[in-house]
């Protein structure tokens, strides 16, 4: 039983024709909760599928819910009534039996033209990611060890858990323009991880990097650290986001690596050309509003401020530093009437 029970339950969120039997729908629900859902939700996700299953009516409607989860539903629903319309918009009208595949329409309508189809697909994914987003704020605000205690505790699926500074889609919106798209953060996660644990580890030495992610995680963050971590957020995000980049229309796969582009009839798209790559990288990486400026901020933020912080006042990676701030090269090129060093 997944979390609907009707097809008027999801179109509360979702416009579906009210002659959708709900069977037909419910294949793609169970895939949106598989593929989508049960990520987002964790080890809370058995508890509240039990208590809506066990405490609504037929249609859906409460009858003694746990009020934290009735509050919850709806944020979790709305999520997975556009993530199963982006599971189904592609085979809703078409069959596959002994005739091999079939496209059904009846007398008074036709299918909806391939560019529809495309752009509403491209919708509902959008959608359905701006209102997971939007689920996991909610939780991050109300979970606690006394409410939403299993997603609380449950590090996988409480991003604030997670160890990380740059944790969420909205903390790296805040300084790149990613539209808000969780599934690009999602990309960006593994630059992020390796930009914390390698580079930011060893700007603010162990101890102190340690206390800054217990602190998130406990939601303790004191004024200091908060300080330091409005600095660093910039920095992580743009310079994750420009290492990720020059993959992020690339498939490897077992038959070659592949880049993606994409043209219709009415609207055409072409993937961005090398020359605006290449700005586009330039402008997260270079001048006062680069991560190179953001890095230097940083440096000198913590050389100006050292007495709030003793743990890196302590650590031997701050004592045997130079407390000369780097000057960053112009790179090198063969067309270039000057040589950078």
């Amino acid at each position: 039983m997944p979390l609907f029970k009707t097809t008027s339950e999801v179109r509360k969120y979702l416009l579906v024709d009210s002659n959708m039997e709900f069977e037909t729908l419910l294949t793609y629900i169970n895939e949106a909760e598989e593929k989508f859902v049960k990520s987002l939700l964790g080890d809370l996700y058995p508890v509240l599928l039990a208590d809506y299953t066990d405490h609504t009516d037929a249609e859906g409607n409460d009858v003694n819910m746990n009020p934290d989860n009735l509050l919850l539903l709806p944020y979790v629903q709305r999520a997975l009534a556009y993530y199963t319309g982006y599971q189904s918009v592609t085979h809703i009208g078409v069959s596959l039996g002994e005739a091999g595949i079939q496209e059904q329409f009846g007398a008074n309508s036709r299918p909806a033209p391939r560019w529809k189809t495309r752009d509403l697909k491209v919708e509902y994914i959008n959608q359905g990611d701006q209102w997971a987003d939007s689920l996991l704020e909610y939780l991050e605000e109300n979970a606690s060890p006394l409410k939403y205690n299993d997603w609380f505790a449950d590090e996988k699926a409480n991003t604030a858990m997670q160890g990380f500074i740059v944790y969420k889609t909205s903390i790296a919106s805040q300084y790149i323009d990613i539209n808000e798209s969780r599934r690009v953060f999602l990309r960006l996660k593994k630059r992020i991880r390796e930009i914390e644990q390698g580079e930011i580890k060893r700007l603010l030495c162990v101890d102190q990097y340690d206390e800054i992610v217990t602190q998130i995680k406990t939601g303790s963050l004191s004024a200091n650290n908060t300080a330091l971590i409005n600095l660093l957020e910039s920095y992580i995000s743009k310079k994750a986001l420009w290492l990720t980049i020059p993959s992020i229309r690339v498939s490897v796969t077992d038959e070659g690596v592949t880049i993606h582009s994409s043209n219709d009839s009415v609207v055409q798209k072409s993937s961005a050309q090398e020359k605006e790559v290449n700005a586009l990288l330039d402008r997260l990486k270079l001048g006062d509003f680069g991560y190179e400026g953001d890095w230097q901020k940083v440096e000198q933020f913590i050389i100006d401020n050292i007495a709030n912080y003793p743990l890196i006042e302590a650590s031997t990676c701050w004592t045997i530093r130079s407390t000369t701030l780097p000057r960053y090269k112009v790179d090198n090129d063969p067309c270039n009437k000057h040589f950078s060093v």
